[in-house]
Order: C-alpha cells, then structure tokens, then sequence
C-alpha cells in the first residue's frame, strides 16, 4: 500500500524563529500533562487580568502558516497520510471511532492561520484528538484542543473557569452548543460541543482564538476521511500483557527546519510506556546526573526522569518514557525490540510505516 501525502498538518513554510523547539517537551507524556496544567495556570491568570509568561521553547512565526489538505498536486508534507479507502473518516465508520489506535477518523482542510505546533492521534482511553498551537504576541499562546468520541465526550477540563454564557450553534449544518467560559465575567476560552454523525461527539476547545476562528476550524475538520499514524521505528517487542494503545504524530517548526515527532503508547491498561521517535529530536544531553550507560554506551538511562535514552539506532535517536507500574527492565525490553525499517527515513516522514508494532 503506497503512501498518499494528501494528508497533512503543515503545508506553506513561511517562518523566521527565535526559539528551538524540543519536540520531545512537546509530544512525551510526562511533559504534555504538565503542559496541561501550566497552560491551565495560564489561561486562568490570562482571564483574571495578569500577564502570560510565552513558551520559550517553540519557535514564533513572523507570518501565516497554512495547515491541510492541499491534495496530491500539492508540496511535500510532514505528516503522512496512507491511501485505504477502508479506513474512512467518522462518517464512514461511526463505530471504530477511538478503537484502533492507528487510525484517526478525521483530517484538516487547508487552515490561513499562524500555526506553529500541531499534534493529532488516539489516547489510550479512546479519545481521538488534535491540538493546535498558533503563533501570537510573545506574551500570549493560543491553542486548539479537538477530542471526538463514540457515545459522549467527556467534560474537558476547565482548570476552574466559569461557563459565562451558553447558546445554540451549527457547524456542518448540524446542531450543537457554543459555551463561554472565563473568571470574573471576562471569556477567553470557547468550548464548542456538537455531532459530526450519529453517535459520535466532537468537542473543541480554543483558548485566546476567538469565535470567528474557532468556528472556522471547526468547519475544518473533515469527518469523511481518516488518518493514519506512522513512525520511523517499529516495536516488536511488549512488556507481558501490553498492547499498543495509542499513538499521536505532530509537526513543529524550529529555525528553518520542521520536526515530525511520534509517540507510541504500550500499556495493560494500568501501566504505560511511550516510545518517542522522529526525525532529529532535540538531543538529550549527558549532563548531570550521568545516566547509567545501557547496552555498552548505545544507550543511556536517566533514574531521575525514568527514561531511557537510544542515541543511535539506524540513525534514530529515540526515548522511552516510563510511567508509574513499568521501569528499567520494561523500557529495556522495549529497546531491544525497536526495528528501524530499511524504507524509513528519518527526515521524510511519508516514508514511514504504519506497521506501529512489528
């Protein structure tokens, strides 16, 4: 099955930075919940009137970046989509919603706005997602979390803001609820609730963007077609009782270059594991503490952040986070297994394969 780059996140390049940016703080787990919680500290502080420290680990954008679908005639792109007409988008298969980790029933038109981080996959509990970050005033982060479920999403986390006002909306000609939400009678934060198809709900949650663009991107998203994650190394080999249970794939901008990034997600369902690979990560550095050297040197392992570290596989530089219920033993039998497969190329990410576990 060959691959179809139609897909995307990222499509016009226009950019002049003035930070890197370290994918692995973008995308690993540990570092995306406490992202959550900051950002939740920032938008209450932002709604109660006090400045917003920016994040300086993400590169500002001078100019617009566009993000979706420009079609095949279109240029290369940092996030692959494989061409099967039997995956469909959520419109298709309304039941497969959130159950296969490797599909993501939904994609992106073509979007005029300044996006300069965007993250999409499935959680292991089921939810499939997209987060986008835009560029704005070097004091303010705007971001875009979209969630969509068989049955009801759950109420996303409002980190203590009040529903201001409520009313009734429509995206794709169908029903749903527009919901302000602030402190102290001031709303930054739009939450719009509503069904794409029978049976599955789609929240999107936008803070600092504003209705007019938050409806937009709403209207964006396209429920008649699916997505698929890929990754420049495959797992061959789990922990005892683990499966694959969820994966995420983003791009982010850095100086000149874009940085594609995926996270594979192993767990039993009461303990976890991720495997973070892509194209040129951000090197960890053998700073203090020293890690303890694993595999004669191949690798590295960090006690203090429970991870492990490859430094070169096949060219990959890979991390393997680890979360409370797995350790050591379970991050190096997961390092044994990582294949590099001989078609993959780190810097272009159409290359790689959506056979996640080998």
């Amino acid at each position: 099955m060959g691959y179809d780059v139609e897909e995307s996140l990222v499509a016009t390049l226009r950019r002049r930075a003035e930070h890197e940016v370290d994918m692995v703080a973008l995308l690993d787990g540990a570092v995306r919940r406490g992202r959550r919680r900051q950002r939740g500290r920032r938008v209450a502080k932002a709604l109660g009137g006090a400045g917003v420290a920016g994040v300086t680990t993400v590169a500002l954008l001078a100019g617009p970046l566009a993000v979706g679908d420009r079609g095949p005639a279109g240029p290369p792109y940092p996030v692959p989509r494989v061409a099967d007409p039997t995956a469909g988008g959520a419109t298709v298969h309304p039941g497969q919603v959130g159950k296969d980790p490797t599909i993501i029933h939904f994609g992106l038109d073509e979007l005029d706005l300044p996006v300069r981080q965007a993250t999409w996959g499935v959680r292991p509990d089921g939810l499939e997602h997209m987060y986008l970050e835009f560029a704005a005033a070097p004091d303010r982060v705007r971001t875009v979390d979209l969630l969509l479920a068989r049955g009801t999403v759950p109420l996303p986390e409002r980190q203590g803001l009040d529903s201001i006002s409520e009313r009734p909306a429509r995206v794709g000609g169908r029903p749903g609820t527009h919901t302000l939400l602030g402190q102290g009678g001031t709303a930054t934060v739009d939450e719009l609730r509503w069904s794409p198809v029978g049976g599955v709900e789609a929240v999107l949650v936008s803070d600092g963007v504003g209705w007019e663009d938050t409806l937009a991107i709403a209207e964006a998203v396209r429920f008649d077609r699916a997505t698929r994650c890929a990754t420049p190394a495959q797992v061959t080999v789990l922990p005892a009782g683990a499966t694959l249970r969820g994966c995420r794939i983003g791009p982010a901008l850095s100086g000149s270059a874009t940085f594609s990034t995926v996270v594979l997600t192993i767990g039993d369902g009461t303990a976890e594991i991720e495997v973070v690979a892509g194209n040129d990560l951000a090197r960890a550095e053998k700073s203090s503490p020293t890690p303890e050297p694993v595999d004669g040197g191949r690798a590295g392992w960090y006690p203090e952040s429970s991870m492990l570290v490859i430094y070169d596989l096949d060219g990959l530089f890979i991390r393997i986070v680890t979360h409370p219920g797995y350790g050591r033993a379970e991050a190096e039998l997961v390092a044994g297994g990582l294949r590099r497969p001989a078609t993959a190329d780190p810097d272009r990410p159409e290359t790689w394969s959506t056979a996640l576990i080998g």
